[in-house]
């Protein structure tokens, strides 16, 4: 039967996502499954579709892309010009003419008996926890006996009443607390059922550099997309870590309307963020 490859959350990562399809060349994956959030932070919308593409990947619409195509529908108006959007949207407007396309991807679906999902069968914005009640309500309400995630940008598998889960990480943004490391799923066949396989492999990060500078990516995404890059460099949580202390900083400005955080309180928080980047 041969292997599926599981990717989840490349946000945009053509350097990992070379990476990844590098290790994976000697395994000869027969089909990849993408479990959303494929663009955003870190640029490179097109080039990252377009290696889709090529390998007929069967993709999800995470929340990223749901975001974008209300975007570009002119369902956020708000954040036209924002700062604290501006990857997003610039994203958005890279891939105008295919966000039809990309906003008919399925916010879950099953395949070959697997339940598919980004956030969880639920919701693609929610996110899933081993262990916890709510999974355990998820996994009972579930027909099919396995299901793939992503959105936890963390690899683990959690199994009840013979159903089990198989979060497979990030390959762009991967939570490891090791620099530069891209997280994929190998999915094999085995006495019926399926075997997962958690695989991780290492990007350079000179590649990813080279490829934000060609775009001029830091400037045009703003603050947000630095703070990627961060998390890219660091496997921390650089993106949740800046957005609190923005939000530190709009309080300081007084009430503020609507959920956009204003460009000054942006500014202020990437003039306090302690980068350990470039």
């Amino acid at each position: 039967m041969g292997t599926v490859a599981v990717l989840a959350d490349i946000h945009g990562n053509l350097a990992a996502l070379e990476a990844v399809l590098t290790a994976l060349k000697p395994i000869k994956p027969r089909a990849y499954w993408v479990l959303g959030d494929v663009f955003g932070e870190l640029g490179q919308a097109r080039a990252v579709l377009d290696r889709l593409r090529e390998l007929n990947a069967f993709c999800l619409m995470g929340n990223r892309e749901r975001d974008m195509a209300a975007y570009i529908r002119g369902e956020r108006p708000e954040w036209q010009g924002a700062m604290q959007f501006a990857a997003l949207t610039e994203s958005a407007r890279g891939l105008r003419s295919e966000m039809t396309e990309i906003a008919s991807w399925p916010m879950t679906a099953i395949r070959e008996g697997v339940r598919l999902v980004h956030g969880s069968p639920a919701d693609v914005y929610e996110l899933m926890h081993p262990g916890t009640p709510r999974v355990d309500e998820l996994l009972a309400a579930m027909a099919e006996p396995s299901m793939v995630a992503g959105h936890d940008h963390k690899q683990w598998y959690y199994s009840r009443w013979d159903k089990a889960i198989f979060a497979a990480g990030s390959v762009g943004l991967a939570h490891t607390g090791r620099p530069c490391q891209a997280e994929y799923l190998i999915l094999e066949r085995q006495d019926g059922g399926w075997h997962g396989r958690f695989c991780r492999t290492s990007y350079h990060p000179q590649r990813l550099k080279a490829l934000l500078e060609a775009e001029a990516w830091l400037e045009r995404g703003g603050p947000l997309a630095r703070a990627a890059y961060e998390e890219a460099l660091t496997g921390g949580y650089a993106i949740l870590d800046f957005v609190r202390l923005a939000q530190r900083m709009a309080r300081r400005l007084g009430p503020q309307a609507g959920g956009v955080l204003p460009d000054e309180a942006i500014q202020m928080a990437a003039q306090a963020y302690p980068w350990t980047t470039l």
